[in-house]
């Protein structure tokens, strides 16, 4: 905390606590209960003798004296603030790549669901070309047959490359 046991001798509670939580209802709360004889422990947040927050896990106890009246507040405190900054910086990166991961995520379902269009559209254009090819097939077998004076027909070339031909009987 900065200070050495004779700086503190004489000073109030208060400068050692934030300025939010000196001002606060829980700092009069946590006073009341402390002289009512209930002991406190939780995660606090103090500050330096340089003004510098620290973070601490603290036990208070009221000492009470033979007629059960508060007496003094013994105070057990452990720095960890170390470990609070590290735990912050952790769960920081953990949320960083947790959204990174839904961005992907939104990322990879917006490309399969563009993949599902163009599949669909794929389909659709095979279908009709299939329809067009049974189309041009049964107009060249009516040909054949002599049942159509005209038609347009598939025969494959010399050079072995599909051709269209429309005929005139």
């Amino acid at each position: 905390m900065e200070y050495h046991e004779e700086d503190m001798a004489g000073m109030h509670y208060r400068q050692f606590c934030t300025p939010d939580f000196a001002s606060s209802r829980d700092y009069e709360r946590f006073w009341q209960d402390l002289r009512a004889g209930k002991s406190f422990q939780d995660k606090i947040q103090r500050m330096t003798r340089s003004g510098k927050l620290v973070r601490l896990e603290a036990t208070y106890m009221p000492v009470l004296d033979d007629a059960g009246n508060v007496h003094a507040v013994l105070k057990a405190a452990t720095d960890i603030t170390r470990r609070e900054d590290e735990m912050t910086k952790l769960s920081d990166s953990v949320q960083n790549m947790s959204e990174d991961l839904l961005k992907r995520a939104e990322d990879g379902m917006t490309k399969s669901r563009e993949i599902t269009e163009n599949s669909q559209q794929v389909v659709t254009e095979a279908n009709n070309n299939l329809a067009i090819l049974e189309s041009l097939e049964q107009q060249r077998e009516a040909w054949k047959k002599g049942q159509s004076s005209s038609g347009i027909f598939y025969k494959k070339a010399a050079d072995q490359y599909p051709c269209f031909f429309i005929c005139e009987k």
